[in-house]
C-alpha cells in the first residue's frame, strides 16, 4: 500500500483547473490475457454478478454473446430481422444468474432474457428512454433533461416501463446551474441493491436505492471536480452545439460490484501514460466513502481504458484500439 500525492493543472479554452489530493494504492492489476480487436459494434453488460463471463450486445450480428475469461464465445441469443428476438441498437443494462434486461434504443423497447423458460419478452415503451436504470421489472429510473434554464435541482423519473407514465421524480439539490441536463451528463450503474449515477465531467455520485426507490445520498470524488459551465458553440454551416466548458471529460467509465464499491475509471493521474481506478462505498457500513485506487496501465502503442467491469475475481479494460486485456487483482 502507497500513498502519492496528486498534483495536476488542466487547461482548457482559457481556463484551468488544478488538483491537489492524495490517493491511496492499494492493489495492482497483472495481465492474464487480452484479444486485439475484439468487437467493432458492441455495448458490455453494466454489471457481472457471474464468476467466469460476460455478455455483450453485438450490433453487427444484433444477437447478445456471452464469452469466457479467454474471450471465446460460448453461446448467443437473438437473431437478426426487426422483431423481438432482434437486438439492434441494445444496451445490456442489467443480468442476473437466470435473466438479463435491455434497453433497445432503435426499437424503443425492454427486452427481458430468461434463459430458465427459453424465452424472450418485449414490451415496447411510449417514449424514448437514454441511459435507464432497471429498478424493477416494470419501473426504470431516468434523468430527466428537459429544463435549460437556471436551476438548483436535478430531477429523476421513476417511469412505468409498460405505460410510459411517471411513477415518482426524485428532486437532488445542487449549485445553481444553466443546461444541468448537459454539466451533469452521465450514466447508470446498478447492483443487485443500488444504483449509482456517475457524472462524466463532474466529481460526484449519486446513490438510489433500488428497493425502497429513493434516493441516498451523494458522494464528492476525491479530487472534486467542479462542474463545468456549458454553453453553446457554433461550428461550421450555422450549427450551433452545447459543450461543456472546460470540455475535458474526467470520468470514463464505471461499475458497482456487489460488495457496495462504486469502481470510477478516472482519467485525473500524475502519470501521462496510466489511468486510474478509484473505490468509492456507496454504504455508510463500509466507513469513509474513499476507499482505494488502482492503476491502470495505457497499452505499449499508448491506447488507453475506456471501459471496465469485473468478472469474479478478474477486472476486464477495453481500450480504444477495442483491445480487451483481462487482468488479476493482487495486493
Amino acid at each position: 500500500m502507497s500513498n502519492e500525492k496528486i498534483r495536476r493543472c488542466i487547461y482548457d479554452l482559457n481556463m484551468a483547473l488544478e488538483y491537489n489530493f492524495n490517493r491511496i494504492f492499494a492493489l495492482k492489476l497483472v495481465e492474464v490475457n487480452r484479444k486485439n480487436d475484439f468487437s467493432r459494434v458492441h455495448n458490455f453488460q453494466q454489471n457481472a454478478p457471474f464468476d467466469r463471463y460476460f455478455w455483450i450486445a453485438n450490433g453487427e450480428t444484433q444477437t447478445l454473446e456471452k464469452y469466457d475469461l479467454n474471450f471465446e464465445l460460448q453461446s448467443s441469443v437473438g437473431s437478426k430481422g426487426f422483431g423481438p428476438s432482434e437486438f439492434s441498437q441494445a444496451h445490456v443494462f442489467y443480468s442476473e444468474k437466470n435473466k438479463i434486461l435491455v434497453h433497445d434504443f432503435r426499437q424503443t423497447a425492454i427486452k427481458e432474457v430468461n434463459f430458465l423458460q427459453n424465452d424472450i419478452s418485449h414490451f415496447k415503451l411510449n417514449t424514448y428512454f437514454y441511459s435507464p436504470a432497471f429498478f424493477s421489472n416494470s419501473q426504470v429510473l431516468i434523468k430527466y433533461s428537459d429544463n435549460e434554464g437556471f436551476t438548483d435541482e436535478l430531477e429523476f423519473k421513476l417511469v412505468n416501463i409498460k405505460e410510459g407514465d411517471v411513477a415518482n421524480t426524485i428532486k437532488i439539490p445542487i449549485e445553481s446551474t444553466q443546461h444541468a441536463s448537459k454539466v451533469f451528463e452521465g450514466d447508470f450503474r446498478l447492483n443487485d441493491s443500488f444504483g449509482v449515477y456517475f457524472n462524466y465531467c463532474v466529481g460526484r455520485l449519486f446513490v438510489f436505492d433500488r428497493k425502497e426507490k429513493k434516493f441516498l445520498r451523494s458522494i464528492s470524488t476525491i479530487d472534486k471536480t467542479p462542474p463545468p459551465r456549458a454553453e453553446f458553440k457554433s461550428f461550421g454551416g450555422g450549427m450551433k452545439v452545447l459543450v461543456n466548458v472546460p470540455s475535458y471529460q474526467m470520468f470514463m467509465d464505471g461499475f458497482l460490484d456487489q460488495n457496495d464499491y462504486f469502481w470510477l475509471l478516472n482519467d485525473i493521474s500524475n502519470e501521462k501514460d496510466t489511468k486510474v481506478i478509484d473505490v468509492y462505498s456507496v454504504t455508510e457500513s463500509h466507513g469513509n466513502e474513499y476507499q482505494f485506487s488502482i492503476k491502470v496501465p495505457n497499452l505499449t502503442d499508448g491506447q488507453e481504458a475506456v471501459k471496465i467491469f469485473k468478472v469474479g475475481k478478474n477486472l476486464l479494460v477495453f481500450y480504444e484500439d477495442l483491445t480487451i486485456v483481462n487482468y488479476e487483482i493482487l495486493e
